[in-house]
């Protein structure tokens, strides 16, 4: 069903699972008058988290934890400053679903100039596959596709038959439902209406301008499949790069003082517009963000504040953006995904290791 109550610029990962300090940003900078504290060339942990609000003794319990369920690698950002890195955080691979959320933080750049038009359907854009959309699916709009509520039925690349949403079943906006046809769709329109590929622009847009230390555009690569014409768009990333793309999030946008991306187009993306069911996590979903609302899992069982968002994927990767703590936290499995209880058991250590 639709999500009805706005979010404050809110912004899941556990398709799997599923309050308090306050600093609140405008432009990027504190309301505390504190200038806000970026990453130079390199991630520089700190000496004492102690000093930042974090127990030592408790976040080495996590990090064992962290060791003995499988975890890949681990990075835990307050306030701009690295407070913990556990595991191969410069090892560079899949990020799985992340990459839809990765697509619509490009996306605000072609809507606020009016390239792309949220409302515009997909029949007036001339967006088609092989096999041809029926009347009825022409008339998902752009925002539907951002919030997997198309209703359109057709294989996609990346994508098993099983996931693939019964045809005919719900009118375009009419309900949720994850849906990589439309993340692919918007792959292939976001091209074509920008000239430009997703990786190249990703690369200038967002990788180049908060330095992050390993993405190229190389790492990018397009998956295709006979079934469809739109790919999906797969990045390889490390950890401390996402952990980067997560703090320029947390700063709506702004880096050292230059606007990124429109603050405006991330409030807006990161609302929720849908209620997720609880056997997906729970909580709602924004333009290809999981938002955290109070009902969702890592809410109600780990105690994340609401108006959080996330960037999820297999093997259990996160990208989680948490607001009122100024927080930023990146989590990563490797060619599995994790069990979802002892996942749990480490975000609840983390969480643990915070001193309100």
């Amino acid at each position: 069903m639709k999500y009805t109550k706005p979010f404050p610029s809110a912004f899941l990962f556990f398709g799997l699972l599923s309050c308090s300090g306050c600093w609140f940003y405008e432009d990027g900078y504190p309301t505390a008058d504190l200038p806000p504290v970026y990453p130079q060339a390199e991630w520089i942990q700190v000496e004492r988290p102690e000093d930042f609000g974090w127990n030592s003794e408790q976040l080495a319990e996590a990090r064992k934890i962290g060791e003995r369920i499988g975890s890949h690698s681990s990075m835990l950002v307050q306030g701009g400053q690295l407070i913990a890195a556990w595991g191969n955080t410069s090892q560079r691979f899949y990020v799985a679903s992340c990459r839809k959320s990765l697509l619509s933080i490009l996306y605000g750049k072609p809507v606020g100039e009016g390239v792309i038009d949220l409302s515009s359907t997909l029949g007036d854009l001339g967006l088609d596959d092989i096999t041809p959309l029926t009347d009825s699916e022409k008339l998902a709009t752009v925002a539907d596709l951002l919030t997997t509520s198309s209703g359109i039925g057709l294989p996609a690349a990346a994508s098993s038959e099983e996931d693939v949403p019964v045809r005919g079943a719900q009118a375009p906006g009419e309900a949720w439902i994850y849906n990589n046809w439309d993340f692919n769709a918007l792959g292939t329109l976001y091209e074509e209406a920008t000239g430009q590929g997703i990786f190249a622009a990703f690369t200038e847009q967002i990788a180049e301008p908060v330095g992050m230390e390993d993405w190229k555009e190389q790492h990018g690569q397009y998956q295709t499949e006979r079934v469809s014409e739109h790919p999906a768009y797969h990045f390889r990333m490390t950890t401390r790069d996402m952990a980067r793309l997560g703090l320029l999030m947390l700063r709506q946008g702004v880096w050292e003082g230059d606007t990124v991306v429109s603050s405006d187009w991330l409030q807006q993306s990161t609302q929720g517009y849908y209620s997720v069911p609880e056997n997906s996590g729970g909580g709602a979903y924004g333009y290809m963000w999981w938002v955290h609302d109070c009902t969702g899992i890592l809410e109600t069982e780990v105690g994340i504040p609401s108006g959080s968002f996330s960037a999820q994927g297999h093997w259990s990767q996160l990208i989680l953006m948490v607001p009122e703590w100024d927080l930023v936290f990146v989590h990563r499995g490797y060619a599995k995904n994790l069990n979802p209880s002892d996942l749990m058991e480490f975000f609840k250590a983390v969480v643990a290791a915070r001193q309100p």
